[in-house]
């Protein structure tokens, strides 16, 4: 026994599950996901016998996605910026009435196609501001180097409840009917409103000048996803995926009753071999992301695995046959998304990363959303199995692509701040030293802030210097600047002065800009140094003073 308890408390340290905050949250994140998922197979199995059009079919699938493709950039920044313990009470009331008001209709037999669409549009909504506040929050609960185990373990929960829950939903539909079935999963929306009040603390400002502005923080967002190469690649592989995916998740419910002949016990368990297949890739996917270029080919292995499994259920008749394909379906779709959501978490600093799970979120959401309406309306003019097969032959030609992105972890320098510019701008102020770089800034008519870097190059460091520049300008517009400039301007004496200028939307946007800078952009920045340094003494690699402006960027 007390071998067992040691092995046990070894495990717990080992494990998020050993922080009693996140073990809360966790549970709370278990219901929630239980209660999605029977809404979501209950709500594709409820428009299938409403109307036995694939394209309604597939648009109320697409009405839980629209929302993230409508509010996905607000949901982010209002998870950045407000309370998360506010936003997660507030949309778990949402989700909960808008699935108890599609079971009480359905139990009365006034539901129509319309109203299901409306309320699988309300849940979505709520879904929609819940993930990023949801996911953010586990950064400040666990470790970083428990972060892989803790994406990995919300993987386990979701996809045990799709396997669970569409089981359940199924269960009791067949038993006790259809709008019981639904009105069971608003009941386990419930769990998380104390869980959320209990396991996390009130949120502090991001910076010492206060919260930002919810406009500013989307344009924030924004600049950050296109302008981080891994956030930017996991973005684009997420929206590919889905969109070809979209073609077997949104058919599902055609798949079960037409191409298989199932009831709805049976798509309740054929549905849930999905999420067995999925629970067993998130219990080996923490393994395969603690080394950085694992999660690349992690994501590729499950791009293929898709495809393989697209083309098993399309061609099948035969229900093992189905069983086979959707548990291959369910392990790569845990591969990438769960991957995918790993590389959006690690590669972003603190303010901005509840921004980076919404922008993660809008892409898979963005996918399904697009794609369940695409493939729905092809599948009336061409056929379920011609779709699956297409869809198939797609995603495999993209999987070939895909090699070519950036896809990794995120690194220790990628999100840990460091004060640098900081350093540089209390130089200009007289409170040190000189500095290699010092920003000056001036005020617009309009508002914004004109900030302008002098370098001081020598001959024959030119071509050099301005790709070691290319990383600064992604430096710049990642943190915030709006525009950005390179401009030489030569001078006597073998040497050039060329002057860095770049725009900040207002002077609160100046006076965070120096709190984002990373240890990644520190060493952006000593590689521009490093081609400045001079071969033998002098100065001729220090760079000038920001220079007054001479033209409008």
């Amino acid at each position: 026994m007390a071998e067992q308890a040691s092995s046990r408390r070894r495990w717990l340290a080992d494990s998020p599950l050993g922080i009693p905050a996140y073990r809360q949250l966790y549970t709370g994140a278990v219901t929630t996901s239980m209660a999605y998922t029977m809404q979501s197979a209950m709500a594709g199995w409820l428009m299938a016998g409403l109307s036995g059009s694939a394209l309604l079919v597939g648009l109320v699938q697409a009405a839980s996605t629209l929302p993230f493709l409508l509010f996905g950039l607000v949901s982010g920044s209002l998870s950045d910026v407000f309370d998360r313990r506010y936003i997660l009470v507030f949309t778990h009331l949402m989700m909960g009435l808008a699935t108890a008001a599609v079971g009480l209709m359905a139990q009365h037999g006034s539901l129509q196609p319309w109203s299901l669409v409306a309320c699988t549009l309300l849940c979505g909504l709520g879904y929609t501001f819940y993930q990023p506040a949801q996911q953010a929050s586990i950064n400040g609960l666990v470790p970083r180097p428990l972060l892989p185990k803790a994406v990995a373990l919300g993987s386990v929960a979701f996809n045990a409840a799709r396997s669970v829950g569409p089981a359940l939903a199924g269960l009791i539909a067949a038993t006790l009917g259809e709008g019981l079935a639904v009105m069971a999963a608003a009941l386990f929306f419930l769990p998380m409103l104390p869980a959320a009040l209990r396991a996390l603390p009130p949120q502090p400002p991001a910076y010492s000048t206060g919260r930002e502005t919810l406009w500013a923080g989307i344009r924030c967002g924004m600049r950050f996803a296109g302008h981080a190469h891994v956030l930017r690649a996991a973005l684009i592989v997420n929206f590919a995926f889905c969109f070809c995916a979209a073609a077997l998740w949104a058919m599902f419910p055609l798949v079960a009753q037409q191409r298989l002949g199932l009831a709805a016990d049976g798509y309740g368990f054929l549905y849930s071999t999905f999420g067995l297949g999925a629970v067993a890739s998130a219990l080996w996917l923490p393994r395969f992301l603690r080394q950085g270029p694992g999660a690349g080919r992690i994501v590729r292995g499950s791009l293929w695995f898709w495809s393989a499994a697209s083309l098993t259920v399309g061609l099948s008749r035969w229900v093992p046959q189905a069983v086979v394909g959707t548990f291959l379906a369910g392990m790569a779709w845990v591969g990438v998304l769960a991957g995918l959501s790993t590389v959006a978490q690690s590669i972003a600093p603190a303010w901005v990363r509840a921004r980076a799970v919404a922008n993660n979120q809008i892409s898979v959401q963005a996918g399904l959303a697009l794609g369940s309406l695409f493939w729905g309306a092809v599948v009336n003019v061409s056929g379920l199995q011609q779709v699956l097969i297409a869809s198939a032959v797609l995603l495999a030609v993209f999987a070939v692509l895909a090699r070519r992105l950036p896809v990794r972890l995120g690194t220790d320098e990628d999100v840990t701040a460091d004060d640098y510019m900081v350093r540089q701008l209390d130089t200009m102020d007289g409170q040190g030293g000189d500095v290699p770089s010092r920003p000056a800034a001036m005020e617009m008519p309009d508002g914004r802030y004109r900030v302008s870097v002098g370098y001081r190059v020598r001959a024959g460091q030119e071509a050099a210097f301005q790709r070691a520049m290319q990383g600064m300008r992604e430096s710049r517009l990642r943190n915030g600047a709006s525009r950005w400039q390179l401009r030489q301007m030569p001078v006597a004496g073998g040497a050039s002065v060329w002057e860095e200028v770049f725009l900040l939307p207002s002077a609160a946007e100046w006076q965070r800009f120096p709190e984002r800078m990373t240890q990644a952009d520190r060493m952006v920045f000593e590689g521009v140094l490093a081609v400045l340094a001079p071969a033998s003494g002098g100065t001729d690699g220090q760079p000038e003073a920001g220079t007054p402006p001479r033209e409008t960027l």
